[in-house]
């Protein structure tokens, strides 16, 4: 999913969807209120994009002799552009779970949770045909 901000900052993210096959992706640009714009810009207010890697599991802490794992997992991926810098977080295949393994953890996984929630509940989001139908 494409959000256009503004012409300076783009955020691209994959909203996770079960059932659906990493090679099944639908692309989508939206164009959101003033109002939505801000809202993006204060969820990514949060994050310190640089501070994270760019293959990431927020839920399983590297140091950890333990990790947890579901079936399905769930993808994450998070791309910025700002001023013609781009910073991808991807994180695939992870447990699907909204606790992180420490605190810029969840607040990674806060934020992708607000992203996902302010898109999905977007007028045009919910105008877009129903997972698994036919986009032509």
């Amino acid at each position: 999913l494409r959000v256009n901000t503004s012409h300076l900052v783009e955020v691209y993210l994959t909203i996770p969807s079960i059932g659906y096959s990493q090679e099944f992706k639908v692309e989508r640009t939206m164009n959101l209120t003033e109002e939505e714009q801000r809202e993006v810009y204060a969820i990514l207010s949060h994050l310190d994009m640089e501070s994270y890697p760019d293959v990431y599991d927020p839920i399983n802490d590297p140091a950890s002799d333990t990790a947890v794992y579901t079936s399905p997992s769930v993808t994450l991926e998070l791309t910025v552009i700002n001023d013609g810098s781009m910073k991808t977080i991807s994180c695939r295949d992870i447990a699907d779970s909204r606790t992180g393994y420490d605190e810029a953890a969840q607040v990674f996984l806060d934020a992708c949770t607000a992203l996902q929630e302010l898109l999905t509940a977007t007028e045009e989001w919910q105008s877009l045909p129903e997972p698994g139908k036919v986009y032509h």
